[in-house]
C-alpha cells in the first residue's frame, strides 16, 4: 500500500514537471525590410533544437505577420526568407506569453 501511494505521488510530481516545463505559448513573428515596410510572403521555418528535424513552416500575410505554437523555454531555430532578400538565422528560447518577435531582412546585393 505504502509503494502504491509512493508511485502515485512520484507520478503527479512528474505529471506537474512536464506541465511546468512544457507550457505552449503562441509566438507572433513580424517580418520587415529596412524601410519597416511589412514583408508579406516570406517564408518563416522554426526548428525545435536540437531535433532539427522537427520544424514548422508559414508564410507571412500581407501584414507581414505569422505565427506559431510553440514550448516555452525550449530552444528553437528560426530561419526567414523572401525573394530578394538575405535569409535570417536567429535562436529564439521563449519565457514570457505571446511575444512578437521583430525580424528585419537586408536586400540582397546585386553586382
Amino acid at each position: 500500500m505504502h509503494n502504491r501511494h509512493l508511485l502515485l505521488c512520484l507520478a503527479l510530481f512528474l505529471f506537474g514537471f512536464n506541465q511546468i516545463n512544457g507550457q505552449e505559448t503562441t509566438v507572433r513573428f513580424k517580418i520587415t525590410n529596412q524601410k519597416n515596410e511589412a514583408l508579406s510572403f516570406a517564408t518563416v521555418v522554426i526548428f525545435s533544437v536540437p531535433d532539427t528535424n522537427h520544424k514548422q513552416t508559414k508564410i507571412t500575410d500581407s501584414l507581414g505577420t505569422t505565427s506559431f505554437i510553440i514550448l516555452q523555454s525550449h530552444p528553437y531555430l528560426v530561419k526567414v526568407s523572401s525573394s530578394s532578400y538575405k535569409t535570417e538565422e536567429r535562436k529564439i528560447t521563449i519565457t514570457t506569453d505571446n511575444p512578437e518577435i521583430n525580424i528585419k531582412l537586408q536586400p540582397l546585393v546585386s553586382t
